[in-house]
């Protein structure tokens, strides 16, 4: 629906925003801060289960993982083209 690729945009593009300040090589990033859903859905004025959802969406699609509390972009092209489409 249009509501969630709203949401789905919003979050990719805060997690790219914040994956920039620390690329840890060409096609990955690594988030610096541990975010939590709720902090990343108050940032985003979502819900926390909205922000939930999506992140788990596009763990599944290897879009993202978690290390050490982290968020970790595993493939900034394919997020960067699905943030994209999203538009």
């Amino acid at each position: 629906t249009i509501l969630n690729k709203h949401s789905q945009y919003r979050i990719i593009s805060l997690l790219l925003y914040f994956g920039q300040r620390n690329k840890t090589n060409v096609n990955m990033m690594e988030i610096a801060h541990s975010l939590t859903h709720r902090e990343i859905a108050n940032w985003l004025g979502s819900s926390r289960e909205t922000v939930s959802r999506q992140l788990e969406n596009l763990r599944k699609n290897g879009l993202i993982d978690y290390q050490k509390r982290k968020i970790v972009i595993t493939d900034t092209k394919r997020l960067e083209k699905k943030l994209n489409s999203a538009q």
